[in-house]
Formats: structure tokens, sequence, C-alpha cells
């Protein structure tokens, strides 16, 4: 059997973490466990490997939705800058803006509340990942940036707000064009 059949057909581990909903499914639910009663992996380490391999780390459901969002607003915009502390999703080069869509479970929003029902190997992997995050946006703010960390929930609860936070951030840190007066003869 090959690995891909343990992955399931969307490339996401079949028994891994949290169901990413659509935002048509958040309607009207609360927000989910994100399954995390301990239980044992049921795969071997090769085939879990395999099956994280194929977890998307950039271009999701929620940067797209984002950067739609923006782009119909006509803000123009880079996306996954390496040359950034934590590569942000979105930058305005020239508002110096970086924001940051984080997953709740990946980035632990609220972790120290649920942490005790993650294994040992999820509580280290998250508490890096909340760590590496800080000290990014530390690193970005003492170049000058403003960061903008946008929580999945936030954006599936009300997009609108959340392209409201950075388009205001955007519009008060834009430079303001150079206006040529023409002198009156």
């Amino acid at each position: 059997m090959k690995l891909e059949h343990f992955c399931g057909n969307s490339g996401v581990p079949v028994s891994f973490g949290p169901r990413f909903w659509s935002v048509a499914e958040w309607q009207g639910h609360t927000l989910p466990n994100f399954g995390m009663h301990k239980m044992a992996d049921n795969l071997t380490p090769e085939q879990r490997r395999y099956c994280m391999s194929r977890v998307k780390g950039k271009d999701t459901g929620l940067e797209i939705l984002v950067r739609s969002e923006l782009h119909r607003k006509g803000f123009r915009f880079r996306k996954h800058v390496k040359d950034l502390p934590g590569k942000p999703d979105v930058v305005f080069v020239t508002a110096k803006v970086a924001v940051f869509i984080d997953g709740d479970f990946w980035h632990g929003y609220k972790f120290t509340s649920w942490e005790h029902k993650v294994s040992e190997f999820w509580k280290s992997k998250i508490w890096k990942n909340i760590e590496r995050d800080i000290t990014n946006r530390r690193k970005l703010r003492d170049m000058g940036w403003k960061v903008i960390r946008l929580w999945q929930h936030e954006i599936e609860e009300n997009i609108e707000a959340s392209i409201n936070r950075i388009v205001s951030a955007v519009l008060k840190r834009r430079v303001a064009p150079n206006v040529h007066h023409q002198n009156a003869g």
C-alpha cells in the first residue's frame, strides 16, 4: 500500500490534529475541540512523516481568502517575503506592515488552556512555534515594521473586521505621495 493512502485524498492526515472547517461550516458551531483527546498514533513513523510533509505551510485557504479580499479592495502586496523574519504571509513593503495569518492549533491560540490535552511531542512543537513567533515579531518591530497577527478563528468569525485591521494599519503608515503645486502666473 502506498504512503499517500494513509493521508487521505486531501493530503491532510486523516487521524491528525485539528479539523479545518470552512467558513460555512463554522456558522452556528462552537469552537471544536481540535480532536485533542490523547490517543495512540496508528501510523508508523515513516507514514506519519510522509503525511506531515503534505500539510501546507503557505497559501492556505485562509491566506488566499485574506489576500483575495485585500486585492478586491485595490491593495497590492507581496507574500511570504523570505528576507523578513518569519516570512510574513502578506507584506506591504512601502507601509512596512507585515501580516501573519496563524492557525489556532499550530500557533497555540490560548495554548495554556488546552496543552494538557496533547502529547508531549505536540506540547514541545507548539511551544517552539509560539517562541519563534514571539522572536520574529520582536525582530520585525525592531526593524520598524507594524506587525498584525490574524488568528484563524478571527478570520472565520468576521473576515471584514480582519481585513479592516489590515487596511487601517496600511493607510496609517502609507507614505503620502509628493504633491507638486504649480505656481500661479
